[in-house]
């Protein structure tokens, strides 16, 4: 659809909304890369929704900011295992969840075995979830 750089931010989305831009991100010709959604109404099913979209061999995004929305555990993991299948992520926030119960460890743990599932990525991938900011992630 031509559009490179999308700021929904701010805007109250919920997880209708969230479902619609995995559909969209998903879909045959599209050129979104850079997708910002924080600060909205998003939960659980929402961000599974988008993580289904950014699976797609037609996603093209590069970074998702999607911090400060009500994401719960559930959700977030989707979104981090959608990591190894949408090749050209580089960045994902998903910090600032009201929802979400992590332990440090566990996240350590569970980035370290991301990293290893993503041989060739070619530059560091940046996950941020909020106890953990700015872990980076190289292949």
């Amino acid at each position: 659809w031509g559009v490179s750089d999308l700021d929904l931010g701010f805007n109250e989305i919920s997880d209708g909304g969230f479902t619609a831009l995995g559909e969209a991100v998903a879909a045959p010709g599209n050129s979104l890369s850079r997708l910002q959604l924080r600060i909205n109404r998003a939960r659980n099913d929402g961000a599974k929704a988008l993580a289904a979209g950014m699976v797609s061999p037609h996603c093209a995004l590069e970074w998702v900011g999607a911090s400060s929305n009500v994401i719960g555990t559930q959700g977030i993991r989707a979104m981090l295992e959608a990591i190894p299948n949408c090749p050209s992520l580089r960045s994902l926030d998903l910090s600032g969840q009201k929802e979400a119960v992590w332990q440090e460890e566990d996240f350590a743990q569970g980035a370290r075995r991301l990293a290893a599932h993503l041989p060739g990525r070619g530059a560091p991938l940046r996950v941020d979830v909020g106890g953990v900011e700015g872990m980076g992630l190289a292949s």
